[in-house]
């Protein structure tokens, strides 16, 4: 969701209506669901989302350190990478 919001603030008046509309009305129709993906990759919405990503894992993971180092400081650490690594 974040890369079509980052996308549509980017966006003119008129873009922003014909997307929101593809959204509602069209979501099912595989040619005008590309044209929102492409517009959110014009609009470099999932760089966008991948930077507050990163921001916020680094943020998480100077606030773990705060904790006395061991096992569960660690495995958060952990959890904090796997949500940022993983593949779908």
């Amino acid at each position: 969701t974040l890369p079509l919001i980052r996308a549509l603030s980017l966006a003119t008046n008129t873009e922003k209506r014909n997307i929101i509309n593809i959204v509602k009305n069209h979501n099912t129709n595989e040619r005008k669901v590309k044209e929102v993906l492409q517009f959110v990759d014009e609009k470099k919405g999932i760089d966008y989302a991948k930077s507050k990503m990163y921001a916020l894992r680094d943020e998480a993971l100077q606030r773990i350190d705060e904790y006395p180092a061991g096992e569960y400081r660690e495995s958060l650490k952990g959890l904090v990478n796997f949500t940022i690594e993983r593949e779908k």
